[in-house]
């Protein structure tokens, strides 16, 4: 894991060990958005989904 400064943040990176199937599968849904972006929206999704489920 690395970690550096920007703009008075600490960003921190991360990588995940997934098998090729998969990561390939999640590069076709994730189309021309960043890693972030795309996981940040399936976060939303999933918590959406979650609170319905109650």
């Amino acid at each position: 894991m690395s970690c550096f400064i920007m703009f008075n943040k600490l960003i921190m990176k991360s990588t995940i060990t997934i098998d090729k199937e998969l990561s390939r599968e999640l590069e076709i849904l994730k189309g021309s958005k960043t890693w972030n972006e795309f996981l940040k929206e399936l976060l939303v999704v999933y918590k959406e989904y979650k609170n319905k489920e109650t």
